[in-house]
């Protein structure tokens, strides 16, 4: 058909087949937003069609590289567009799928000299910028501080391998830049070190683990990226702001894979571990090439209990204080042979807790400390058995503990490989899953010392 040339007249049917499925309240709040693309890359240049194709109508477009071969892998470019300002390219082509665009192009990037007056223009801000350099890693700190500042949410994309990692900084409620990292990330000594602290362990990808290494050996080098794990981000972006400028609320960060759901479990549990083995390499590594105390320090500002979500922080101070009932109770109050061992067992356990309560910002590293904590009870209670540590007071209690015991170590047992699973295949369940078996184990725990203590009173325990 002939392009309508009247403005309405074009956009009422460029949207018409929006109807039904983007409200029409939404629909107006696309076209009335400013959009800030920092970065115009392979995520910000796949943000940038699907935006205009669901109605965005202003965008500022921010980018001081320019198209070369290797670009065309994975980025929203031609052969003849090498040589061209990315930004400049991708505002020609909006402008050929609508002309009544309202685009503004910035060659410079962002900069200390240009970040407040963009960011206050924008409604939303697409956060795109390159982190392999030291110098994006600068942009992206004076973006996500003049963000906060002006109160402007922003939506961050990282493509790894076949997968995508979204956070989202909503400035109009969060305070702290990058929730409290920004500091932390203008010292890091090198890029991958200032990436540990901005993608966490539960999204890094089995293919990306020896791109790491190789970051690691040689500082400065390029990362290999696709192109479907970059247009994926372009998929995901427009009901992200759809939802963001409704302000209604948005997880902050989520991930995407497009390989692992075509692949059977086996392989799946498989990739995971070698995911784990590598990246444990790469802490190796790291604790090699910038000491022990900057490693724990990074690991520790890498999961700031801060920030971390309060559920995890309620479930771990329960799980503690669980802990801490059981063990005072049956190690301090019955006089048990061989209580020193007992008591190694409880240290081992309470080792684990600070790791818990500093690793609750990151899911995985949460479901790991967690899993920990439950094999070193599968471990007691084995050790209960096995000694006949039940034998004590009447024929009745000593047959009451007894079972206590069996049940408990096949349920730390249970309990041990159900989280490690998720942990390692659906790290987002856990927040669900690890819930729910504290909430079992209290509710076996409160019945069992209510009916010991009964023995107790009765003069039961000799």
């Amino acid at each position: 058909m002939t392009q309508p040339r009247d403005r309405d007249q074009f956009l009422s049917e460029f949207r018409l087949r929006n109807r039904g499925l983007i409200a029409d309240s939404d629909q107006a709040a696309l076209s009335a937003a400013c959009f800030l693309i920092a970065g115009c890359g392979s995520t910000g240049g796949a943000a940038i069609e699907p935006l205009v194709r669901a109605g965005a109508m202003r965008m500022i477009l921010v980018e001081p590289g320019r198209y070369e071969l290797h670009n065309l892998n994975r980025q929203r470019a031609t052969l003849d567009a090498i040589g061209h300002n990315k930004a400049s390219w991708l505002a020609k082509d909006a402008e050929a799928i609508n002309p009544y665009l309202d685009l503004e192009v910035h060659e410079t990037g962002i900069s200390a000299d240009n970040v407040q007056r963009l960011t206050s223009r924008a409604d939303l801000i697409i956060d795109a910028i390159d982190v392999t350099s030291t110098a994006g890693l600068m942009a992206k700190c004076d973006l996500h501080e003049a963000a906060a500042a002006a109160h402007r949410p922003v939506i961050s994309a990282y493509d790894l391998a076949y997968r995508q990692y979204v956070s989202t900084y909503d400035y109009r409620e969060l305070r702290a830049p990058l929730r409290g990292k920004l500091d932390r990330i203008r010292k890091a000594r090198t890029p991958t070190a200032a990436l540990a602290m901005l993608v966490p362990f539960s999204a890094i990808p089995y293919e990306l683990v020896e791109e790491i290494e190789r970051l690691q050996t040689n500082a400065g080098a390029s990362i290999s990226q696709l192109g479907c794990a970059a247009d994926l981000f372009g998929a995901l972006v427009v009901p992200l702001a759809v939802e963001l400028l409704a302000n209604r609320p948005v997880k902050r960060s989520y991930i995407v894979d497009l390989k692992d759901p075509s692949l059977p479990f086996s392989r799946r549990l498989l990739r995971r571990m070698k995911t784990v083995i590598g990246l444990a390499r790469v802490k190796m590594r790291m604790l090699r090439s910038v000491g022990f105390v900057a490693t724990v320090q990074l690991l520790v500002g890498q999961s700031a209990t801060g920030n971390a979500p309060w559920l995890r922080l309620i479930v771990t101070f329960i799980l503690v204080l669980g802990v801490a009932v059981r063990y005072w109770w049956v190690i301090l109050l019955l006089p048990w042979p061989a209580r020193w061992i007992r008591m190694v067992l409880l240290l081992a356990a309470w080792s684990a807790l600070p790791a818990m309560a500093i690793t609750v910002a990151d899911v995985a590293r949460w479901g790991f400390a967690i899993a920990a904590v439950s094999a070193i009870g599968a471990a007691t209670e084995v050790y209960n058995r096995a000694t006949k540590q039940w034998l004590v007071g009447s024929e009745e209690m000593a047959a009451s503990l007894k079972t206590d015991h069996v049940v408990g170590a096949v349920s730390a047992a249970a309990a041990t490989i159900v989280v490690l699973l998720l942990t390692l295949l659906r790290p987002a369940w856990l927040d669900v899953a690890i819930p729910l078996m504290v909430l079992a184990d209290w509710a076996r725990l409160v019945p069992m010392i209510l009916r010991h203590q009964r023995f107790i009173d009765q003069g039961q325990l000799k």
